[in-house]
């Protein structure tokens, strides 16, 4: 991988985080975790024990498109699993 493949791919990712990030300030809930990745794996937790309340299904679906994105550029990319 070239330096500009290597930087659009980081530029992607950091992209892809922020988009997170912004989504992350509207669910109706306060996630614990200061880290960016375990707060991945708490909203993981959190989206599988909650799928019946509906304003949170709203929130992920919302969000899913993003983390899955994520998910799949820092797997097949760096070959690292977010969640």
């Amino acid at each position: 991988m070239d330096s500009d493949s290597a930087i659009e791919i980081i530029n992607e990712v950091k992209q892809q985080k922020r988009a997170i990030e912004k989504k992350l300030t509207t669910l109706p809930f306060k996630l614990k975790s200061q880290s960016f990745y375990f707060k991945m794996v708490e909203l993981k937790k959190v989206f599988k024990k909650t799928k019946a309340e509906a304003s949170l299904m709203q929130n992920q679906l919302n969000l899913t498109p993003h983390l899955e994105k994520l998910d799949s550029l820092i797997s097949e990319k760096f070959g690292v699993a977010l969640y």
